[in-house]
């Protein structure tokens, strides 16, 4: 069995999808304590490092961890600063972060190493970062391949690019898979949200964890009922004036059965809307998007 280190670890998403393959994380490090309380409530048997990675002294978690050795480095260092929903700022901290990702990997030395990152990671600011990160893993011996991907050519019902970084200590370049439908471990591939969201309850009967519905006000409700699956909702000028508003982003959005999800953005005040009922996805709704079991329980 391959063992793993997550860094910038999350809620546990990709140790979860690794552990489908057999891979068991060891060691997990995320600053956020909700994400951390969330991982270790899934990983049990995995250490979890709520701490600045900046902070972390690799060589003494390798020493009383795992002395043999690990498989692989994975994570997705934080998005915000390459996002083109995010601020896209060059001098944002959390950019830098990615130098303490490749100290990590330096330190760990492993056999491995798998990067997720939204596809402007490769692109923004004239692609400084991620020159930087593949120098950094050529220089200690690593053969680096890179590819954009969308997750719903994967067997994932959401349009969900990303670019993934794999690194290898051999000559030949890794080969990312060809656009299939996967089987993760007895997560079957799933088309379209209606796949997703088969069998699952229409409003919270207590017998799944995260089912919980936002109590939305009466103006919000009007605004969805005026949305057809699929769409959007009308301009301002169409709508009745005690429900307008200057701008709604990417809030007003109903998803459709028959396709799949947009990209879900984090908090579930910001989920699109249910294919049919008046009403926002709920987390569990959007964790079955992105493909997590049931039984993943998500804190905080």
């Amino acid at each position: 069995m391959f063992n793993s280190i997550d860094l910038f670890s999350g809620a546990g998403g990709l140790s979860c999808g690794l552990a489908q393959e057999g891979i068991r994380s060891l060691v997990a490090v995320e600053i956020n304590k909700d994400f951390a309380e969330t991982y270790m409530r899934n990983h049990k048997k995995c250490l979890v490092i709520t701490e600045d990675i900046g902070n972390i002294n690799f060589s003494e978690v390798l020493r009383n961890i795992h002395p043999e050795g690990i498989d692989l480095v994975c994570g997705g260092p934080p998005c915000q600063g390459f996002s083109n929903m995010g601020d896209k700022l060059a001098g944002d901290h959390r950019n830098s972060l990615v130098n303490h990702y490749l100290r990590a990997i330096k330190v760990i030395s492993p056999k491995f190493v798998l990067i997720e990152n939204v596809p402007g990671f490769k692109t923004k600011y004239n692609g400084r970062y991620f020159k930087e990160l593949v120098s950094g893993l050529n220089g200690i011996g690593f053969n680096v391949s890179s590819s954009i991907i969308n997750a719903t050519d994967y067997g994932v019902p959401q349009i969900r690019k990303r670019i993934l970084i794999a690194a290898f200590k051999q000559k030949d370049a890794f080969k990312f898979p060809s656009k299939e439908k996967i089987t993760c471990g007895n997560l079957e591939p799933k088309e379209n949200v209606g796949e997703a969201l088969a069998n699952l309850p229409l409003n919270d009967d207590g017998s799944l964890t995260n089912h919980s519905i936002l109590n939305h006000s009466d103006v919000v409700i009007r605004r969805y009922r005026l949305i057809v699956e699929g769409g959007k909702l009308p301009p301002p000028e169409e709508l009745p004036k005690d429900i307008r508003r200057k701008n709604f982003g990417n809030t007003y959005q109903r998803l459709h059965r028959e396709r799949p999800a947009t990209t879900m953005v984090p908090g579930n005040n910001a989920f699109p809307i249910h294919p049919y009922l008046d009403r926002s996805l709920t987390p569990r709704e959007a964790a079955r998007i992105q493909t997590f079991p049931d039984e993943h329980h998500f804190s905080g």
